[in-house]
């Protein structure tokens, strides 16, 4: 009996763990698939959302990056010199405007988080497309996630 629910823990303990670390998961930005560079992360499912490595998703959608050590945080800028902060452990996004004004923006529901193996920051992908002004959807047959732009 006690090798029985040593397995079932064990196997109930590696199902979960391998669901943070892996994803099958493709994605979709405005009709072409989204890939990140090999040894630049991966897609994690973690809290019941999908986390992107921050830097793929702003790259991808044409902002520089710059993570901020002394606070763990990510400034992205664009051309047009809008700009967002995101800080590790925070649930809070700031939005600048290329007016230079700060835009008001809901709370994120799950914070940002380091994976330290990686030295990477992972972001929630909803959260940050839908503050970039884009639609996004989920294929739950395919697993795919899409996101179409508004502008």
């Amino acid at each position: 009996m006690k090798k029985l629910i040593s397995f079932v823990l064990v196997l109930v303990l590696t199902m979960s763990v391998a669901s943070v670390f892996a994803a099958n998961t493709e994605i979709f930005i405005d009709g072409k698939k989204a890939e990140i560079a090999p040894g630049l992360g991966e897609i994690v499912e973690k809290d019941s959302r999908t986390f992107v490595p921050v830097r793929f998703l702003l790259e991808y959608l044409g902002f520089n990056v710059e993570w901020i050590d002394s606070d763990q945080s990510v400034l992205g800028r664009n051309a047009k010199d809008e700009s967002f902060i995101m800080q590790v452990g925070n649930k809070n996004l700031f939005y600048f405007g290329a007016d230079g004004l700060q835009k008001e923006l809901p709370p994120m529901d799950v914070a940002p988080f380091l994976n330290y193996a990686e030295s990477r920051t992972y972001v929630p992908l909803r959260f940050i497309a839908e503050a970039m002004g884009y639609k996004v959807g989920w294929d739950g047959a395919t697993g795919a996630v899409t996101l179409v732009s508004e502008k």
